[in-house]
């Protein structure tokens, strides 16, 4: 990275990461940049083996500085663990998020049109029950699938996962917003920057925003719940099921 642009990046750093007042000498630059690259290395060789993981968010998220010549593209994983805390980390059930898919389900409408579905999209999501869900989206359906059919996709198993796990959780669940908090802060601090010239470089200083937009997460509506989950217990309309105990799952 140049040095202008590695400035730039620091001088946008400042406040959440070296503190107000603190010196951005080219020299002091480069020596937290080889402490961030030696802390980044050492993280990536962490062994997350012994982790008690019941949620996994996950996404593919767009920088808008580049990488080299092209816009950089990253996979963010970040888990909800046993103990109730958020953290970047079989049988795994998935749900796919609601705001994507209302977003790219109104897309296919006319912009007329769009208020209207998305309306309904809103409120096949929130419903309180699988029946009533499924209801509301067969009534959807009578109303715009004729004359819109591109609009309706078919993976609604994946889209109503979250009815199988406790309520107090269906918010955090039913959707990626906890992937999209701590990446509101890295294109703030990218957008600086404008362009990346080094994969390595751009890596560990993403890497670092993301370590400081660790320490404002909090832990998970009822978050000891989150045991059960990870026990297997089962969950109906996300009330617990008193009669049966699956094999533990995640979502």
């Amino acid at each position: 990275m140049g040095n202008l642009s590695l400035s730039f990046i620091f001088m946008g750093f400042q406040r959440g990461i070296l503190g107000e007042g603190a010196p951005l000498s080219r020299s002091s630059i480069l020596r937290l940049k080889a402490k961030w690259e030696k802390e980044y290395r050492e993280w990536k060789g962490k062994d997350l083996s012994n982790l008690e993981v019941v949620y996994l968010w996950a996404d593919g998220l767009f920088v808008k500085a580049g990488i080299g010549k092209d816009k950089a593209a990253l996979f963010v994983v970040i888990g909800a663990l046993a103990d109730g805390n958020l953290g970047i980390c079989s049988g795994v059930k998935e749900q796919r998020c609601w705001n994507h898919k209302i977003v790219n389900v109104s897309d296919k409408f006319p912009r007329g049109v769009q208020a209207e579905a998305r309306e309904y999209l809103c409120k096949i999501s929130y419903a309180s029950s699988r029946r009533e869900c499924e209801e509301l989206r067969d009534k959807f359906k009578r109303v715009f699938e004729s004359r819109y059919p591109k609009a309706f996709e078919r993976d609604w198993e994946r889209m109503v996962t979250f009815y199988e796990f406790p309520k107090e959780h269906w918010r955090h669940i039913r959707t990626t917003n906890v992937v999209e908090f701590p990446f509101s802060a890295v294109r703030l601090r990218t957008d600086v920057g404008r362009r990346f010239r080094n994969v390595r470089n751009a890596e560990c200083l993403i890497w670092k925003v993301l370590m400081v937009a660790e320490k404002r997460f909090r832990k998970i509506n009822a978050s000891e719940l989150l045991v059960d989950v990870y026990n297997g217990v089962k969950y109906v309309d996300g009330k617990r099921d008193e009669r049966k105990v699956c094999e533990g799952v995640a979502a």
